[in-house]
């Protein structure tokens, strides 16, 4: 058996800390009401998974508890300029996204213009309303041969592919 300790746990047995990234697979919040009153009273960076789950939506509302203007940072999960030069993007389009929460001087000093932020989804998400809206203009999966499609030619194929249509039996 696998022991479980919380984050007031883990603080007590090694230190305050100023940053904390959670992928606990949708039990994030919960895990952050394990030291809750730590993270209102100091409010740490905190980088958090962000997933298409119901689970992210009570993330969200657990941090605006704790006073965060979250942003929503999504990213391309396979990347060309990938650290091992790997040409094989197994999913072209996909893409991991998590909650960024920081104090409010932290989030105004970042350059959210800055090129390591061209090609990700950033934005803030003040409401459910606003979290479902950036969870659902992320993309999770693309096929390959959408790869170096233009912007006119990806529409045309996801248009297509939404009324059945394939190319082996258009207008034959």
């Amino acid at each position: 058996m696998i022991p479980c300790h919380t984050l007031k746990d883990l603080r007590a047995q090694h230190g305050d800390y100023t940053a904390l990234k959670l992928d606990l697979e949708g039990m994030e919040g919960d895990v952050i009401k394990g030291d809750y009153a730590y993270i209102r009273d100091r409010h740490p960076i905190l980088w958090i998974e962000c997933n298409e789950a119901r689970d992210s939506l009570h993330l969200l509302s657990v941090l605006k508890s704790l006073n965060y203007n979250p942003v929503y940072i999504a990213f391309a999960a396979f990347r060309r300029d990938n650290y091992l030069g790997n040409p094989d993007l197994r999913y072209p389009f996909a893409h991991e996204a998590a909650l960024f929460a920081a104090p409010q001087d932290v989030l105004e000093a970042i350059d959210w213009t800055h090129e390591l932020f061209s090609e990700a989804i950033v934005r803030p998400v003040a409401t459910a309303l606003d979290l479902r809206k950036a969870l659902y203009d992320t993309p999770r999966w693309g096929r390959r041969e959408w790869e170096g499609l233009s912007q006119s030619e990806l529409v045309a194929r996801l248009t297509r592919a939404l009324g059945h249509q394939k190319f082996e039996t258009f207008l034959v």
